[in-house]
């Protein structure tokens, strides 16, 4: 059954994001913050007990090709203004493109709080 698959069905690292996020913060945010998540845990640092990722936004545009580079600006200011993703340089010079993330769990849990209140 699996053998007749087309090559383009799973046959590479699937981008997974939970419905209810995307339903919080929109499809393209949640995706770009899983992707920055799922990077943090295999290539972050941990500066002050917290958990950083250091990337270019021209290195975070090929884990997302299917996006141009503008569009993942555009989405990392978006999850930085609504303070779900903290963004800084450590120090680096301001010729250095790189980046610094941090995702804000506090903020990200507020958000799931605040709809558990509701209910």
């Amino acid at each position: 059954m699996f053998d007749e698959l087309p090559d383009l069905l799973i046959r590479e690292r699937p981008l997974l994001v939970l419905p209810s996020l995307a339903m919080k913060i929109g499809v393209s945010q949640a995706m770009l913050l899983q992707t920055l998540s799922t990077l943090t845990q295999t290539q972050g640092e941990t500066i002050d007990d917290e958990s950083w990722l250091r990337i270019s936004n021209q290195e975070l545009h090929t884990w997302l090709p299917f996006w141009n580079l503008s569009t993942v600006r555009d989405n990392l200011d978006k999850l930085e203004a609504r303070k779900y993703l903290m963004i800084t340089h450590f120090g680096n010079g301001h010729y250095d493109p790189t980046n610094w993330y941090h995702i804000n769990t506090d903020g990200l849990n507020g958000i799931l709080l605040a709809d558990e209140m509701e209910d």
